[in-house]
């Protein structure tokens, strides 16, 4: 069976920090909020049959939602592994944290069991997960994202862009800076970049759209599917 708790907090940021989450076995979502304020849920999903054997695994999670300064930290672990438990039953308790931003802050995401989805957000964007699939809205910087258990989508990014998976398709809109695209499990499709494309898959093909005089050499690469290629007519290459 599975009991949910859930912690709330709020913090004032006085400008633009950076939110750090980190999380063990649970999703993270990160939306923009249109004040000041930054507001985290915490739902945490243990895995007990009672409330007391709940409040008994409980006491083994270190939950930490703190602000310094401009900067908003929310990190989730369980340290040590209790006997019976294994590998994919593992964490006891899962935290899944669901946070709303000043759209300008940026962002350093980490969980080891989840998905990750951000919003609409200005600020940079790194994203790292072993155990889900990672959807990122219109970013108004850099993205860096790396998963090793499902697809990426990336709606748009005003910087450069570096998108890494083990084990899904890369699905791009339209990149301002240098895109560098790599999976081993899936398809390429990135609808627009500007500036320099480097993508690269093992399992699937490429379709890309170019807009615009190259920057540098752009380099495309499968070893399971087709590449096409879309130019802008003015474009020399």
């Amino acid at each position: 069976a599975t009991i949910e708790r859930i912690v709330e907090k709020s913090f004032t940021v006085p400008g633009n920090g950076i939110l750090r989450i980190e999380t063990q076995g649970g999703q993270i979502r990160v939306s923009p909020s249109a004040d000041s304020v930054v507001r985290i849920t915490a739902k945490q999903r243990i895995k007990a049959d009672t409330e007391i054997e709940a409040d008994e695994l409980l006491k083994k999670l270190e939950l930490t939602v703190e602000q310094s300064g401009t900067d908003v930290t929310a990190i989730a672990k369980y340290e040590q592994r209790l006997p019976g438990f294994h590998f994919g039953s593992w964490p006891p308790v899962a935290v899944d944290f669901t946070v709303s931003v000043p759209a300008g802050m940026a962002n350093d995401l980490r969980s080891s069991g989840g998905g990750i989805t951000v919003g609409d957000i200005n600020g940079r964007v790194t994203a790292r997960t072993s155990g889900g699939g990672i959807k990122l809205g219109k970013i108004g910087s850099t993205v860096n994202a790396h998963t090793s258990g499902g697809g990426i989508t990336l709606e748009s990014a005003q910087g450069d862009v570096e998108l890494d998976t083990s084990g899904g398709q890369i699905k791009v809109g339209r990149v301002a800076g240098k895109a560098n695209l790599s999976t081993s499990g899936g398809g390429i499709t990135i609808e627009s970049v500007e500036n320099v494309l480097r993508a690269s898959t093992s399992g699937g093909g490429i379709t890309a759209g170019i807009s615009g005089a190259l920057k540098e050499d752009c380099s495309l690469n499968t070893s399971g599917g087709g590449i096409r290629v879309t130019v802008d007519k003015a474009a020399a290459f």
